[in-house]
C-alpha cells in the first residue's frame, strides 16, 4: 500500500424492518453502534423495495406490519433473484406455534420472540453473516 493509502472495510448492511419507531430507531442505533450499516424499513413494501435496490447483507422483519405480513413479505424477497440469498431473522410478538413455521416455511432463516435484545440480536446477525 502505498503511503497516504487507507484500506477501507465495509460494514455489513442491516435492513431493519418494523411499523414502531421506537423498536427500529433502537435496533438501527445500537446495529450502527457496533459497526454495522443500517437501512430502516416501517413497513412490508418499503422493505422490499430498498431490499431489490440495496441488497443488504442481513434482513430483520417483523412479521406483524400494517400492509402486509412479514412472512408474505419475506416470501416475496425469496422469490426474487436479487435477494433470494439474503439471510431473513423474523422477529415477532406472535409466540404462536404456527407463526414459526409459517415464518420459517417462507424462507426465513431465523425466528425470534419480542422482546429481542439488540445484543442477542447482534450476535446472531454476525453469525448468520459470518
Amino acid at each position: 500500500m502505498r503511503p497516504g493509502a487507507y484500506h477501507q472495510v465495509t460494514k455489513p448492511h442491516v435492513l431493519v424492518v418494523d411499523d414502531y419507531m421506537h423498536t427500529r430507531e433502537m435496533y438501527a442505533e445500537f446495529l450502527e453502534f457496533v459497526g454495522f450499516r443500517v437501512t430502516a424499513a416501517e413497513n412490508a413494501r418499503s422493505a422490499i423495495e430498498k431490499a431489490r435496490r440495496r441488497k443488504p447483507s442481513l434482513v430483520v422483519m417483523d412479521l406483524a406490519l400494517p400492509d402486509m405480513p412479514g412472512w408474505k413479505a419475506a416470501s416475496i424477497l425469496r422469490s426474487d433473484a436479487r435477494t433470494k440469498d439474503v439471510p431473513i431473522i423474523a422477529v415477532t410478538a406472535y409466540s404462536e406455534t404456527h407463526a414459526r413455521e409459517i415464518a420459517l416455511e417462507s424462507g426465513c432463516n431465523v425466528f425470534l420472540e419480542k422482546p429481542v435484545g439488540p445484543n442477542a440480536l447482534a450476535d446472531l446477525i454476525k453469525e448468520l453473516i459470518a
